[in-house]
């Protein structure tokens, strides 16, 4: 059950950042220990990438992350992008906001 809902939880990022979603994800899957269901670092890297939103799965794509073994490092990197990408967006999104105002006052 508890393997199933790490299988079937993708990341909304309407509801959290990736850091949030992927500690949740390892959060569960520690409650696994002891038992043939745990994910190692590897099968555990792999149900992040897949789950992962489409644009962040290319950003790490593009950033050549493969090359980090260790899963801290892959997801610290993972959540730097993430962040990169936050950032980015409230900026676009504050952009398109003030052209639509300005839009409106003309």
């Amino acid at each position: 059950m508890i393997l199933s809902r790490i299988q079937k939880s993708p990341l909304n990022l309407d509801k959290e950042t990736f850091e949030e979603w992927a500690t949740q994800l390892q959060s569960l899957n520690a409650t696994l220990q002891g038992t043939d269901s745990l994910l190692n670092d590897t099968k555990m890297r792999t149900q992040l990438e897949t789950l992962m939103d489409e644009d962040l799965q290319l950003l790490v794509k593009q950033a050549n992350l493969p090359e980090l073994k260790a899963l801290h490092e892959w997801l610290r990197a993972v959540q730097e992008l993430d962040e990169e990408r936050q950032k980015i967006n409230r900026h676009q999104d504050k952009h398109i906001a003030d052209l639509i105002e300005n839009s409106i006052r003309k």
